[in-house]
């Protein structure tokens, strides 16, 4: 077993050991073999059952799968059968593209350090009703760091391994207190989430890891809390909240503060069973590009409220290409060809990409334009939406062109 794999089995080791009775033994490699399977007590979900079935055919159907667990992914689709089917096949392609359901994937998979190291979340115990807790803090996560050290298909990845363990500690569980434990409680801290956390990028990546857990955990959440909440927090969760399905909504309470648990050593923080995460090492990094290219590129500091423009000649059908990020606060950024002056004086310019905001304090900001007019272009820097900070922008353009050959 990797040495990251023992490390983040260690951190989970004392969160885990609280689940369980006493001198039970918890076995992560153990696979799923679906030992617990409930009665369906209601004939209306029996017939859902058998229709789903015979929809996807046996061979499709999850052997860790029961009857009770079909009837999860019907609740999540209101019973819908060729919704659900669908539902069902997006699951099974998850899993297929993180191997999940390969023999040794949970012995086998390796962590990412950064994921081990500084992705703050953990398990807190049980709930009143013997539900795991997963606790999670979203405003502790370094956005810029993870940006640049993990893409969006790795985080996934990361998680679906880490809710399979979950689910291997569910069954366990169920075997150790002779009752069904399929559900778990889900407190999301809050606390220091500020805008970057509520970029467009940020915001985009959410809703990716969102539908993951809808699509392959459905109606495994028995609760969700909100602990340590700000106004910044009830602004970004309205922009996000659309794209939560209504049976999770339904799940939500919000609490102020803690609940007062400490953990074995006496810490509120529970340090023990929680890893608050930490600032990611540019060493890190999938590549050491910010660190190659502040030796070679422009360094231009863009004062407050004020425009930075770059012009270059291009001919139609050239590609402009452009490279940029600032060291903190984001930018509004377009590309226009300038125009000559009307009979009034003015100039119209006529804008090949329009003005938008760019997250470039979060992530190195590149793409290209090709041109199909031939003239002046001129790339747009604006800090005009800033009025008391100014802000260090490196870049790097050039215009290429295209052979026709």
């Amino acid at each position: 077993m990797c040495e990251k794999r023992n490390l983040l089995i260690e951190q989970m080791g004392s969160a885990i050991t609280t689940l369980f009775p006493e001198n039970f033994h918890f076995d992560i490699h153990k696979p799923l073999v679906g030992s617990h399977d409930p009665k369906i007590s209601e004939p209306g979900h029996r017939l859902a059952v058998s229709q789903m079935r015979a929809r996807l055919g046996d061979s499709k159907v999850l052997a860790t799968h029961r009857d009770f667990d079909l009837v999860r992914f019907l609740k999540a689709r209101n019973f819908n059968i060729e919704e659900t089917v669908s539902m069902y096949e997006q699951m099974l392609g998850y899993r297929k593209r993180y191997r999940v359901d390969e023999p040794n994937f949970i012995r086998d998979f390796e962590p990412l350090e950064v994921f081990v190291k500084c992705y703050p979340n953990g398990v807190l115990g049980t709930d009143r009703q013997g539900y795991p807790v997963v606790y999670d803090l979203p405003g502790s996560v370094d956005v810029r760091g993870f940006s640049q050290a993990m893409s969006d298909e790795e985080l996934c990845g990361q998680l679906m391994w880490s809710l399979e363990n979950l689910e291997r500690v569910m069954e366990q569980m169920s075997e150790a207190r002779a009752s069904l434990v399929d559900k778990w409680t889900v407190v999301i801290d809050v606390q220091y989430l500020g805008w970057e956390h509520l970029s467009t990028s940020q915001l985009a990546r959410g809703r990716k890891v969102q539908q993951l857990f809808d699509v392959c955990y459905p109606e495994r959440m028995h609760k969700l809390l909100f602990v340590n909440i700000s106004r910044c927090f009830h602004i970004g969760f309205q922009l996000f909240r659309p794209f939560i399905p209504q049976a999770t909504r339904d799940k939500e309470l919000s609490i102020h503060s803690g609940t007062g648990r400490v953990d074995d050593k006496g810490d509120p923080k529970c340090s023990q069973w929680i890893n608050y995460g930490c600032k990611v090492p540019q060493s890190l990094y999938k590549s050491n590009i910010l660190a190659d290219i502040s030796r070679s590129w422009s360094k231009v500091q863009l004062a407050p409220g004020k425009v930075h423009r770059v012009s270059l000649e291009a001919m139609a059908g050239d590609v402009l290409s452009y490279s940029f990020y600032t060291d903190s606060g984001h930018v509004h950024f377009g590309i226009c060809l300038e125009r000559a002056e009307d009979t009034e004086g003015v100039t119209e310019p006529v804008w090949v990409k329009h003005m938008a905001r760019c997250n470039s304090e979060l992530q190195l900001v590149q793409d290209s334009v090709e041109v199909d007019q031939q003239g002046k272009y001129c790339l747009v820097f604006d800090n005009k939406t800033s009025w008391t900070f100014s802000k260090s922008l490196t870049l790097t353009f050039n215009c290429n062109t295209i052979s026709t050959q």
